[in-house]
């Protein structure tokens, strides 16, 4: 999966020397879209949505639609917010509708992203009470440890190590 970044890097580092100047960056991202094509910089056309003669779905400024397709970087992991301390009074506001970046930035270190099979498990034991398709809010505390984090394995139950 990195190959292509990989030997770019590289490239640019045979080419250029220093891999911190403007130069060796330009190099570095030359490089790679040669390899990777120009389309890889735009795969969900996100450009074209903003041509006033396309637009998307019959929008010609789709705002909304870009910001649910555009994701910085791409990953498998969903979001649980945490209910400690001030967190508690945050994820219920979050429950009770309120969606803002303000509210969303204060959530951030109650929060946790675990991975969707994680999830699920967590789901199908009644760990969590869905916000939206990627976050959900943790139902109870018995879920989390405040020193090793959050249960790994809601289908198998909670287990104790004893050293």
């Amino acid at each position: 999966m990195l190959e292509p970044q990989i030997a770019a890097l590289r490239a640019a580092q045979r080419e250029q020397g220093e891999l911190d100047l403007p130069e060796s960056i330009a190099y570095y991202f030359k490089t790679l879209y040669g390899v990777k094509g120009t389309d890889a910089l735009d795969q969900k056309n996100i450009m074209d949505a903003f041509d006033y003669n396309r637009g998307r779905n019959g929008i010609q400024m789709p705002f909304a639609i870009v910001a649910k397709e555009f994701v910085l970087i791409e990953s498998p992991t969903r979001t649980v917010y945490l209910p400690i301390n001030e967190g508690a009074v945050l994820c219920e506001q979050l429950q009770s509708g309120q969606r803002n970046r303000t509210l969303y930035r204060k959530l951030g270190p109650y929060s946790v992203e675990v991975y969707k099979e994680q999830y699920e498990a967590l789901y199908q034991a009644g760990a969590l009470i869905p916000v939206d398709e990627r976050s959900s809010v943790l139902t109870s505390l018995t879920w989390y440890d405040r020193e090793t984090g959050l249960k790994s394995d809601a289908q198998g139950g909670q287990g104790l190590f004893v050293g």
